[in-house]
């Protein structure tokens, strides 16, 4: 009975996946139907591939399924073979136990014979009962082979009516559109005929247009030459007028002329009147330095004579006179200590003077100095006030600029978001979709493979079962047949057989009936699923026509809206047209207008323009003939008296009204020298010898009085202060000087960059702190650095010049390297002194601009570069903090 139900839910199972295939099979049929029933304005070679596919599918699927039910007939077969197989065993070993075993064999023998018959003869009718239900099966098959090849062949002469109303449409569409066709070229052939009228109107419209413009242009050619003798006419009366006002102006500028040369020669004659005054000056101071020389050469012969005769009187009176000599000499040597003690005494009175009005000069220098760097920190405190306040509104506007930018980005970011999580949602729920289909195709592959697993094993431990039973069975029966063998037994066991086979008979009878109401299910559900796939397949033929009547009325309505539009849209394009075309020509006309206009606004401005530059160059030339050119000689001369008038006053000041004092210091300052140009001048006058050093020394005394203090010589004072001065009160009026001497002259500026000054104001520096007298003297050396920058910056861009530094290129670049880390570090220092940062912060932008080209190239400055950016970049960050600060309080 178990195997029974297991059989029986294997056959559903079977009847139901069979059932889901054709069901599937059928729907893509379907669907391949509608596609190429959807498709069907492609061809018909499409559709009869369609048909071949379709007709190739259903024969795989018929061989398939007669593969199917021959193999499991195969396996019915075999599985009742051997049953009977081991049935027979059964009775065999049966049959010859009984032999040996009972005396009474042969009517036992005669009594199995019988139970052998029916037991065949039971065979033999569920053999029977058997191949009639296999017949029956079979024509269950023929019958639903033949149910599914009339629906195909149903599916192919709909598919054949298709496709003919299909080529039926489509030639009546081909006989409409070739009726449209005709109607459309009779209309075409009225509108050229309409075109060609309209055509020829607006040609002669155009001829006419063009008639006038000549006509037009006629009298405009008319008014011109009018306009242009009216011209010639006004240009030769304003050019008459101009000769005259020449003419006029050329009496003018003679006259002026004319005084001009009165008073130059009134002025000649007075500078010669002043030259020959000089000449005879220069005659008397000849003279009196002759006599000033001859009174010296007499002084040294009459010295030298009674030098020698001092000398013979000595030698001749030496012992005589030893006592006086004493004497003389130790009143001579007092009186020379009084005379040393009293000069030394009127020396130092001299040098406390000239330093109190040193001190008084640079008091006031210092109280001008500071009133002057009191307006400056005044100005550039106004200047940082307006600098502020455009960073507060640079601020204002960068901080409404990241707002908006940051609200828009939030919106964007909003919106992005609110798309990205849409997606994901969606993709989500789609996935989920796709998971739970997946799901329930694996669990329903799962149950099906438990199910068969379950039935696998009940068949394996029913087998089981039943050969453990049948083993016991015999080994009880032969326990109790070797115990005790008699008739009644053998009766008893030939009743339980005769039951046992009662109870076959029932359990067949039972499968058979069960098998029947199965098949008798099977055969109604099976036509019941037949005529629901008839009723289907009628509803969608029925929509399918719906759907391309529908599809017909609409490709109908389409046409005729298309044509409709077309015709629209010709009418458009033909009023467009006509519209263009008249926009164009009254273009063309207006546009021959302003360039006939413009031409002749060209040509008079060129007219004019051309009178003008002839105007202006013929007054140019007489200007420059008649005005300029005397006024620039004579300015030459002016300036040349000038000139000579102030170098004589000033000979004539510094001869007549200096003091002996101001003269001496002249001349020290005059005979003072640097540190590198002493040595220079040594080895020089080592190598020139004594003569020479005699012969300048000569020169240096008759040029001293005629020499004034020049900026070059106030440089070299300033310079050998500035090395040799240990007093801070020097230091600041050397660094005065420097900086007026490099920032009036070039040369001073050579020469300290010659000189390496640079080197030296670093050195001073780095031993600066922040009291007050040394950030002025940092003040000074940095307005210094600034000039030596400025004209090292100039000098670069010579090539001459860069050609002269390169030959100390290594001893400069390690000066830089230096410079560029006092800078930095003096950036720190002072951050918050307003001069000194600026200045600082200048001479360093021109040392990066200068080691910029080589920090690829050497190491030592790629070092020196980054450790700058560094600290810069932390400055930069520490003035930013302090700024966000200021502006938040």
């Amino acid at each position: 009975r178990a195997a029974r139900l297991v059989k029986s839910s294997v056959q559903t199972w079977t009847a139901r996946k069979r059932f889901n295939h054709v069901k599937r099979s059928v729907v893509a049929i379907q669907q391949a139907f509608r596609s190429k029933r959807q498709q069907r304005l492609h061809g018909d070679t499409r559709s009869q591939e369609a048909a071949r596919v379709i007709q190739h599918y259903w024969q795989v699927q018929l061989d398939w399924r007669r593969e199917v039910e021959k193999r499991a007939q195969e396996a019915v077969q075999l599985r009742l073979v051997r049953r009977l197989e081991m049935k027979a065993s059964c009775a065999v070993i049966e049959k010859c136990w009984l032999r040996h075993l009972s005396r009474l064999g042969a009517r036992l023998l005669r009594q199995q014979m019988m139970a052998d018959r029916e037991l065949a003869a039971t065979r033999i009718q569920t053999m029977w009962r058997q191949a009639v239900a296999h017949a029956e099966a079979k024509q269950l098959r023929a019958k639903t082979w033949r149910q599914v090849h009339d629906a195909a062949r149903v599916l192919q002469r709909c598919w054949r009516d298709s496709q003919n109303r299909r080529a039926e449409r489509v030639r009546v569409i081909a006989l409409k559109r070739f009726e449209q066709m005709m109607k459309q070229k009779e209309r075409e052939v009225v509108l050229k005929q309409k075109v060609e009228t309209r055509a020829a109107k607006r040609v002669q419209k155009g001829f006419r247009t063009f008639a006038v413009r000549k006509r037009v242009v006629a009298a405009t050619k008319l008014a011109s030459t009018f306009r242009g003798v009216s011209q010639k006419a006004r240009y030769q009366q304003e050019r008459r007028c101009a000769v005259l006002l020449q003419r006029n102006v050329r009496l003018w500028r003679r006259r002026r002329q004319l005084a001009a040369l009165t008073l130059f020669y009134e002025m000649l004659k007075t500078f010669q009147r002043m030259q020959r005054d000089e000449a005879q000056q220069r005659d008397r101071q000849l003279r009196t330095l002759k006599d000033k020389a001859e009174r010296r050469a007499v002084c040294r012969i009459q010295r030298a004579f009674r030098s020698f005769r001092a000398q013979k009187r000595a030698l001749a009176a030496t012992k005589l006179q030893s006592v006086a000599r004493s004497w003389l000499q130790r009143k001579r040597y007092v009186a020379a200590r009084s005379s040393v003690c009293l000069l030394q005494k009127t020396v130092r009175i001299w040098r406390r003077r000239r330093q109190l009005q040193a001190l008084l000069v640079f008091q006031n220098m210092l109280a001008c100095y500071r009133r002057m760097q009191q307006e400056e920190e005044e100005r550039r405190e106004c200047e940082r006030e307006a600098r502020l306040r455009c960073l507060q509104e640079k601020a204002a506007y960068r901080a409404a600029y990241r707002i908006q930018m940051v609200y828009r980005f939030h919106v964007y970011h909003k919106r992005a978001l609110a798309a990205t999580l849409f997606q994901a949602a969606f993709r989500g729920f789609r996935e989920r979709q796709r998971y739970v289909e997946t799901r329930k195709r694996a669990v329903k592959v799962q149950r099906a493979i438990r199910c068969w697993l379950a039935r696998t094993t009940f068949r394996r431990a029913l087998r089981l079962h039943r050969a453990a039973v049948a083993i016991q069975k015999c080994v009880r029966g032969w326990r109790s047949r070797r115990g005790r063998f008699s008739f009644y037994a053998l009766r008893a066991q030939l009743q339980r057989l005769r039951v046992l086979a009662a109870c076959w008979r029932l359990e067949f009878w039972f499968v058979s009936c069960m098998t029947r109401r199965r098949k008798r299910r099977a055969l109604e559900l099976r036509a019941r699923w037949t005529q629901l796939r008839a009723g289907i397949l009628r509803k969608r033929v029925a929509d399918a026509n719906k759907i391309a009547c529908c599809w017909r009325t609409y490709c109908l309505r389409r046409a005729v809206l298309l044509r409709i539009q077309q015709k629209r849209q010709l009418q458009t394009a033909a009023l467009g047209v006509q519209r263009w075309w008249m926009q164009l020509c009254w273009k063309w006309a207006e546009r021959q207008k302003r360039a006939e206009e413009k031409r002749q606004r060209e040509l008079e401005a060129m007219t004019r323009a051309l009178a003008k530059k002839r105007a202006v160059r013929v007054l140019g030339t007489w200007l420059g003939r008649k005005v300029v050119t005397p006024y620039r000689q004579r300015n030459a001369h002016y300036v040349a008296v000038w000139k000579l008038q102030a170098w004589w006053r000033g000979m004539l000041v510094r001869l007549h009204q200096s003091s002996p004092e101001v003269t001496q210091q002249r001349r020290k300052l005059a005979t003072m020298k640097l540190v590198g140009q002493e040595q220079h001048e040594a080895v020089a006058e080592a190598k020139s010898g004594p003569q020479r050093r005699k012969i300048k020394t000569q020169e240096e005394k008759q040029t001293e009085k005629q020499q004034p203090l020049t900026l070059g010589a106030r440089l070299e004072v300033a310079l050998h202060m500035l090395l040799h001065g240990k007093r801070l009160q020097d230091m600041l009026f050397a660094s005065h000087t420097i900086e007026m001497c490099t920032r009036y002259s070039r040369e001073c500026c050579g020469t300290c960059v010659q000189l390496q000054i640079s080197s030296t104001i670093y050195a001073a520096i780095r031993g600066l702190n922040r009291s007050r007298p040394h950030v002025e003297l940092l003040h000074q050396l940095l307005l210094v650095l600034v000039n030596l920058t400025t004209y090292r910056r100039s000098m670069h861009n010579s090539k001459a010049k860069q050609m002269q530094v390169a030959d100390d290129a290594d001893g400069r670049l390690q000066v830089d390297l230096r410079a560029l880390d006092t800078l930095v570090d003096l950036l720190h220092i002072h951050r918050d002194m307003h001069h000194v940062f600026v200045l600082s912060a200048r001479v360093l932008k021109y040392y990066l601009e200068a080691l910029k080209p080589q920090v690829r190239a050497n190491a030592a400055v790629r070092e020196s570069w980054r450790e700058a950016e560094k600290r810069l970049g932390g400055l930069q960050e520490l003035l930013a903090k302090k700024l966000a600060l200021y502006n938040a309080t």
